[in-house]
């Protein structure tokens, strides 16, 4: 290789060894070559005055370091409304809170199906004034269609595809962290995370079929988010769940939050001594849970740990 420039990288090697490729380097007038990880940026150590170069890679690339070949499992465009309208109703449910929480909650006891149907939900009470507003709402903006309120007890509404019940059934979710991540900002203005997306299928092990529900890369770092929008969502299965997918992709170099729209239990619940075993599961594996009541602030919460994170990553 007569001819060649030679770089030497020490980013993975002991002190020892990184000291005396550094020196071998230095004598041979070479660049060698440390990852900054902390920083997101390659510095050559031969050369201290040469200006550090940020690490920018999209999450694709990412992704294929590890060996994965990265799949979309949800598109806007299989839905019955425009990207915008999608993500004004993410929007809305967030805002929405508690009242589309348990909206969301009755929805699936009627709702799951194939293609095109109408549902007749029958009740045994009345759906409540807060509940009613919120399908109000979706019919409004389009993921529902034809509501009515046949009696105090009796209601019917259209699905028109599949997606547009599988947006309501947790995409939604996923859609709003993913919207709030891209609006982040870094200290000069832009783009805080180089790349960001949600609903992402890569496989695993004897190829079964793993979900990264929000993935933001920031400085060539993973920040790998699990989004779950079920009745109860605090269980330990989901925690090893997302920490058993970020090991395909990272492992301990990715910062993992566990992010839900279901509120944290009161403390004289019944669920809050489950809650806390919930919460210190989580602290064990190193994943940071994002409850209910934060979840309009979701978008500091990913600035402050793509920044400055709970647990290092290392």
């Amino acid at each position: 290789h007569q001819g060649a420039e030679i770089i030497i990288n020490v980013t993975c090697a002991t002190k020892v060894m990184a000291i005396a490729a550094y020196e071998a380097a230095r004598q041979k007038n070479c660049s060698a070559i440390y990852v900054d990880t902390a920083h997101g940026r390659f510095l050559n150590l031969t050369s201290p005055g040469e200006q550090a170069i940020p690490i920018r890679i999209g999450l694709r690339d990412y992704l294929s370091f590890y060996g994965r070949q990265p799949q979309k499992s949800f598109e806007f465009k299989n839905l019955s409304v425009s990207k915008d309208k999608a993500i004004e109703v993410a929007n809305y449910l967030a805002n929405a809170g508690v009242n589309a929480l348990n909206t969301l909650i009755w929805m699936r006891k009627y709702s799951p199906g194939k293609g095109r149907r109408t549902i007749r939900a029958k009740c045994k009470r009345p759906l409540e004034s807060n509940q009613w507003e919120v399908l109000c709402q979706l019919n409004k903006l389009g993921l529902i269609s034809n509501l009515q309120k046949i009696s105090e007890t009796e209601i019917s509404y259209l699905i028109a595809r599949d997606h547009d019940w599988k947006f309501l059934d947790g995409t939604w979710l996923e859609v709003y962290v993913w919207h709030q991540a891209e609006k982040c900002i870094d200290e000069e203005g832009g783009p805080l995370f180089d790349e960001c997306d949600f609903s992402i299928e890569i496989l695993g092990k004897g190829g079964a079929k793993k979900e990264i529900d929000v993935g933001c890369i920031y400085r060539g770092q993973l920040i790998h988010c699990s989004c779950k929008s079920g009745q109860n969502p605090f269980k330990t299965r989901y925690l090893d769940e997302l920490r058993a997918i970020s090991s395909l992709i990272g492992g301990r170099f990715c910062t993992r939050l566990f992010i839900t729209n279901v509120p944290r239990p009161s403390e004289n619940s019944p669920g809050w001594k489950d809650f806390q075993s919930f919460l210190q599961q989580a602290k064990d594996r190193e994943i940071v849970v994002v409850t209910g009541e934060e979840l309009l602030n979701i978008g500091a919460i990913l600035k402050r740990e793509a920044k400055k994170p709970t647990f290092w990553r290392v």
